[in-house]
């Protein structure tokens, strides 16, 4: 047999960093910032752009650009000297974004929404119909309304339906109303349909200005809506995410910080899919 060591080093796992060196994390961090600068930057920078932003010196930061031009993930314009972000950059953000569940993370943050607002809440899709309930969660405490899963909501009716008109190409919207109008009866008191088409016109301008669309009286009477947009990185909306709770406890006059929780979470949703907002 042969001899083995009194105190035998243990295995070093392999594939993990090691913790004990903070210059290579430090270094790591550093050149993701300048990463992250270039990003956040809608056109090419220039070098001491960049060096500014991050606020290093220009010699550092060269040197991680000289490696990210190497790797393609920057490229340099031959003529102005300005960085870009490169190839590899946009391979591998479009990795990422195929590797998103839209509908998971939409779901996410309204089960989040849910549990902090305490508020049903739902989410929804274009469908063939129209807007269209793909996930349905009830607040912790008594159901305020139960939606069920697969419902199409109204256009013109919902606040939903309101915040999808905002944002639908008008070929789909012009055709989406016309159904409305041969599927659905007029509720009493809404008027001929050259002034509902008046009204949801307005209606939706005003959601485009503010982000997102209130309604009381949301499918019975005391009930009260707040629903906003997902856009894609297309800018095209794809989901919405809808709370619905007993007035006024959505009301955006008494509850601003419940219409901030709700652009919060579409607005990460959004820019998890890659979305650009304003």
């Amino acid at each position: 047999m042969e001899d083995q060591p009194s105190n035998p080093a243990k295995p070093r796992s392999r594939g993990r960093p090691k913790t004990a060196n903070p210059r290579g994390i430090q270094s790591t961090a550093s050149s993701l910032d300048v990463l992250k600068v270039m990003v956040a930057h809608s056109e090419p920078m220039h070098l001491r752009e960049i060096a500014a932003a991050v606020g290093r010196g220009t010699s550092s930061v060269y040197r991680y650009l000289v490696s990210f031009v190497e790797a393609g993930l920057v490229k340099q314009d031959e003529g102005s000297g300005r960085y870009d972000l490169g190839p590899m950059a946009l391979k591998l953000g479009l990795a990422a974004l195929r590797r998103i569940d839209g509908v998971a993370a939409a779901t996410e943050e309204l089960a989040r929404l849910v549990k902090n607002i305490d508020a049903d809440g739902h989410v929804t899709v274009w469908g063939s119909n129209g807007p269209t309930v793909l996930r349905w969660l009830g607040r912790p405490s008594d159901v305020v309304v139960r939606v069920q899963e697969g419902w199409v909501l109204s256009l013109m009716g919902s606040s939903t339906g309101r915040t999808w008109a905002a944002y639908l190409p008008k070929d789909m919207l012009d055709a989406a109303v016309q159904h409305e109008f041969e599927t659905r009866p007029a509720p009493a008191g809404s008027g001929t349909r050259t002034e509902r088409k008046k009204a949801l016109a307005q209606a939706t301008e005003h959601i485009r200005a503010q982000g997102y669309s209130y309604a009381t009286g949301e499918l019975r009477n005391g009930v009260d809506a707040l629903c906003a947009p997902i856009f894609n990185r297309h800018g095209t909306m794809v989901y919405a995410i809808t709370l619905v709770s007993q007035n006024p406890g959505l009301t955006p006059q008494h509850h601003p910080e419940v219409v901030e929780q709700l652009l919060a979470s579409t607005r990460s949703v959004s820019e998890q899919m890659g979305a650009t907002l304003a």
